[in-house]
């Protein structure tokens, strides 16, 4: 549960800025004909499905940004532009921010032990998972061949790289009675 405090983004002033552009523009407006005044909903601390659902019986409509943040917890609104209770148009566009999850790219962990592969992955937030061990002449046992998703593909924190490794067949003697030859 949000406590009743306001959480306010970092450096950002009341009468600073606005978020940047949005990412999700709703329309979400009660009656868009109408000019009557209204007051802004508070929104912060609620959902991003429930700031809609707010706005939209309000009759004002919501522009969201996303924060990107790795503490939880994520898709919260946690700022507003205009402030709660502020006197606003039917149809007006409030500014949200919202709590998301940080995106980092997958590093290439191809060829190195899985131990220092794990360490990789871990202090960038995702989880390693080993997926299947292949046959490989190139690459030592217990080292990694490949990932998935690949390299550079941008991820959020907590994703799952699931990792292949490779393993060495011995080669084993011929069975007694066999050749190594076949024309024989």
């Amino acid at each position: 549960m949000i406590s009743d405090e306001r959480i306010t983004v970092p450096n950002m002033a009341d009468d600073g800025p606005g978020p940047s552009p949005s990412v999700v523009d709703g329309a979400l407006v009660a009656d868009p004909s109408a000019s009557t005044p209204c007051h802004a909903p508070d929104l912060v601390g609620l959902s991003a499905l429930e700031a809609y659902a707010e706005a939209r019986a309000a009759g004002v409509r919501l522009s969201v940004s996303v924060w990107e943040t790795r503490v939880g917890p994520w898709g919260l609104v946690i700022d507003q532009r205009p402030g709660t209770g502020t006197r606003v148009r039917r149809g007006a566009r409030l500014s949200v921010i919202v709590s998301g999850r940080p995106h980092a790219p997958v590093p290439d962990v191809r060829g190195l032990p899985l131990e220092t592969a794990i360490e990789r992955l871990g202090w960038l937030g995702f989880v390693p998972l080993v997926k299947e061990r292949r046959v490989s002449s190139s690459v030592p046992t217990g080292h990694v061949l490949s990932s998935y998703p690949d390299a550079g593909t941008l991820l959020t924190d907590g994703s799952v790289v699931a990792l292949t490794l490779a393993r060495f067949v011995e080669e084993r003697p011929p069975l007694v009675g066999q050749t190594g030859s076949k024309g024989r």
